[in-house]
C-alpha cells in the first residue's frame, strides 16, 4: 500500500512516499526547512538519496573530511551510506529545499547531472526551479494514482533540469549519454527513413543529438564506412532496385534516391557498379530475356 506523510509547520514541511522500491527512480520524500540558528545534521548517514538546494542564509556541508561553505543556489548530494555533518551558520541560517529518492538506476540518473561521490556540490544561478519543483510534489499529497504519476514525472523534470543545467555549465565538454552503437543505429534508421530527401551528414548529426565529427567516428567504429558512405549506398541500391523494376527515367530516379542532378547522380552509380545507369538497365534487361 502508498503510504504518504505530511509535515507541516512554521519551519518545516515535507511529504514522504514510501513505494516502489524497485522503480528505476522513485520518490522518497521532500520539503523546505527555515533552520535555526547553528541547526546541525550528523555526523550521520542517510539510507537514501538527498539533494538539498539553499533558497537563503548560508552553511556548511562536510563529507570526507572536507568542507564547502554554502549560500544560495548551492546544492549538496548526500549519497547512502556516506558520513555526512551539516550545520546553518550561526547568524545567517540557511533555508533550503530538499528531494530524497531511491531506485535502481539512481546511480546512472546523478551520473548525468554531474555529482559524484568526489563532487557533491552543484551550484545553481536560479534555485527558484528546485523550490517549485518541490512545491508541486507537496501540492500532489492526496492519495490518488494521478498524484503518483505527478509526484514521479516532477522528480524526473528536476533530473532533467540539472542535466541540462550542468552540461550548460561545461560547454567545452563532449557529453554522450549513449553507447556509440545506440548513435548508429538512430543514425542508420534516419538515413533509410530520409535517403531520397536531400539530407545531409549535418542533418543526420542533429537529428542523434551529437557533432558530425563523433557520428563520422561511431560509424567508422561500428561499421567500418563513413556516414556519407552508408547514405549513398542507400541510395544507390534504391536506384538499382528502379532501374531493375520501372521504366522510370534516369532524372526520374535520380530525383527519387535524393539527387536533383542526374549526371551527378549517373558519375556515382557508375563508380559504385561499373556501369552508368543506362547501361545497367540494359544489362539487366537483356539478361532477364536470355
Amino acid at each position: 500500500m502508498n503510504r504518504t506523510k505530511v509535515i507541516d509547520t512554521a519551519n518545516f514541511k515535507f511529504i514522504e512516499d514510501i513505494d516502489h522500491n524497485y522503480m528505476d527512480l522513485c520518490l522518497y520524500h521532500c520539503g523546505h526547512q527555515n533552520c535555526n540558528p547553528g541547526h546541525t545534521f550528523g555526523p550521520g548517514k542517510r539510507t537514501e538519496y538527498i539533494i538539498h538546494c539553499v533558497q537563503k542564509g548560508c552553511g556548511i556541508f562536510v563529507l570526507n573530511e572536507k568542507t564547502w561553505h554554502l549560500s544560495k543556489g548551492d546544492t549538496f548530494l548526500i549519497c547512502p551510506g556516506e558520513k555526512v555533518y551539516y550545520a546553518a551558520d550561526s547568524d545567517n541560517p540557511w533555508s533550503y529545499s530538499w528531494i530524497a529518492f531511491h531506485g535502481i538506476k539512481a546511480d546512472r540518473f546523478l551520473h548525468h547531472t554531474g555529482y559524484s561521490n568526489t563532487n557533491p556540490i552543484l551550484h545553481l544561478d536560479n534555485p527558484s526551479f528546485f523550490l517549485d519543483t518541490v512545491d508541486k510534489i507537496l501540492d500532489t499529497t492526496a492519495l490518488t494514482y494521478a498524484n503518483e504519476l505527478k509526484r514521479q514525472s516532477y522528480l524526473l523534470e528536476l533530473f532533467s533540469f540539472l542535466v541540462e543545467y550542468s552540461r550548460a555549465k561545461s560547454p567545452q565538454k563532449a557529453w554522450y549519454d549513449y553507447p556509440v552503437n545506440t548513435y548508429v543505429n538512430q543514425a542508420t534508421s534516419f538515413i533509410r527513413r530520409n535517403y531520397y530527401k536531400h539530407i545531409r551528414i549535418a542533418d543526420v548529426a542533429e537529428y542523434v543529438g551529437i557533432n558530425r565529427s563523433y557520428l563520422t567516428t561511431s560509424f567508422q567504429k561500428v561499421l567500418k564506412i563513413s556516414p556519407q558512405k552508408f547514405l549513398q549506398d542507400c541510395r544507390m541500391k534504391r536506384a538499382s532496385d528502379l532501374l531493375k523494376t520501372t521504366e522510370d527515367s534516369i532524372s526520374a530516379i535520380a530525383r527519387q534516391v535524393g539527387y536533383e542532378d542526374a549526371l551527378a547522380f549517373s558519375k556515382i552509380f557508375k563508380k559504385e557498379y561499373g556501369l552508368s545507369p543506362r547501361q545497367y538497365r540494359k544489362t539487366i534487361n537483356d539478361n532477364t530475356k536470355g
